[in-house]
């Protein structure tokens, strides 16, 4: 059952007087994103879903370079310009004369998992991206209908989730409320196909018919 307003509010109330109690000063000294700026969202699953991006590529982690991606996108739309390769080289933790070149090899690995969708600016291959729900990019994949890889696949790419990290992953989502998570494992039964009135005529419908009255029966 999802959590209401009210009960999310007790909790963190709670939670934020604990806090107060062991640093009195917490108040003054966190990250405040509504005053600070400089923030995006990001779902609480967050760390079992690169969990499970560096276990679908084994030897060429990508949660890094996810993360980067997504920490350039802009207000909460998923989208951002991919015009500023070496910042988000440098974020995702590459560096030397590979560190681009290794960046893009993680973003195509990305592209062909589903995590990022790309179109091209120019003469850049990834100059538009956009980051769908990866909650829906993982049930995709744990029920087989994810885009086939390439063959041959890059080294070390699978579709495959393990089955330890993706019960861990529902878990955590259930935990917190996921409303796109629980639509997901349960999804509406689609909608009954009522049968088709018949067609009528569109002449008998026209306004001189509708108005057109019966003739009196002629008299005996």
């Amino acid at each position: 059952m999802a959590t209401s307003p009210q009960t999310r509010k007790a909790i963190a109330d709670s939670e934020n007087a604990l806090r107060d109690t062991l640093w009195t000063d917490a108040a003054d000294r966190l990250w405040a994103h509504k005053t600070s700026g400089g923030f995006v969202t990001t779902p609480k699953t967050m760390p079992y879903v690169c969990r499970i991006l560096d276990e679908m590529s084994k030897d060429h982690p990508l949660a890094s370079t996810y993360e980067a991606l997504w920490s350039y996108t802009w207000a909460n739309n998923a989208f951002l310009r991919f015009n500023k390769p070496d910042d988000v080289t440098f974020a995702a933790g590459f560096s030397g004369q590979r560190g681009r070149r290794t960046l893009l090899e993680r973003m195509r690995r990305l592209q062909l998992l589903g995590f990022i969708e790309t179109q091209p600016n120019g003469n850049e291959t990834f100059g538009f991206i956009f980051l769908p729900n990866p909650h829906a990019v993982l049930f995709r994949h744990q029920a087989g209908r994810g885009t086939p890889l390439p063959d041959p696949a890059p080294k070390g790419l699978s579709t495959h989730i393990l089955p330890a990290s993706w019960n861990a992953f529902v878990a955590r989502a259930l935990d917190l409320g996921c409303k796109d998570v629980k639509l997901l494992l349960n999804p509406p039964p689609p909608a009954p196909v009522s049968a088709a009135a018949p067609a009528v005529p569109a002449a008998l419908t026209s306004p001189k018919v509708l108005r057109r009255r019966p003739k009196a029966a002629a008299k005996a």
